[in-house]
């Protein structure tokens, strides 16, 4: 393994599931992950997200702004404030290649905010849904952190 690969590999231990799940559910135009195509040349700000949810007027542009209002939350540490736009998304029925991740981070944000029995079927039905081997993986492995937090609280 190149030095660049073992260090990537200890990043993804150090971080654990909350840093892979950036890693693989982190979108890009056209629901596309970085993986998949070239990252944003620019970031999004609350007041340009907001304004494009404003402006949208189709069901699915206005569900993919209150995705991207989510994940803006999100990955600001505001999960409580990513979830209410994650279900509306949902609601507004997103793109279907999107819901499995759209799901995803729902079931991540409810299990941070303490809501980990909504958590853990939001992350079984993005399993169901999901053809992304990574992404498997990752809510594989969240459903089991989950899990132990039930048993843990029981």
């Amino acid at each position: 393994m190149s030095a660049g690969g073992a260090a990537a590999g200890a990043g993804a231990r150090a971080d654990g599931w909350q840093g892979e799940a950036r890693r693989v559910l982190i979108p890009v135009d056209e629901g596309k992950r970085v993986t998949e195509a070239k990252p944003r040349t620019r970031r999004r700000s609350l007041a340009g997200l907001t304004a494009a949810l404003e402006r949208a007027t189709t069901r699915g542009g206005q569900a993919r702004a209150h995705y991207e209002l989510g994940l803006f939350h999100d990955n600001n540490g505001r999960e409580a404030r990513a979830i209410p736009h994650y279900r509306e998304a949902l609601a507004l029925d997103i793109d279907p290649a999107v819901v499995p991740e759209a799901l995803a981070w729902l079931a991540s944000s409810l299990f941070k905010t303490g809501q980990p029995r909504e958590a853990s079927l939001r992350a079984g039905q993005a399993l169901r849904l999901t053809t992304d081997p990574s992404l498997e993986g990752l809510l594989r492995r969240l459903l089991r952190r989950i899990d132990r937090a039930v048993d843990e609280s029981q």
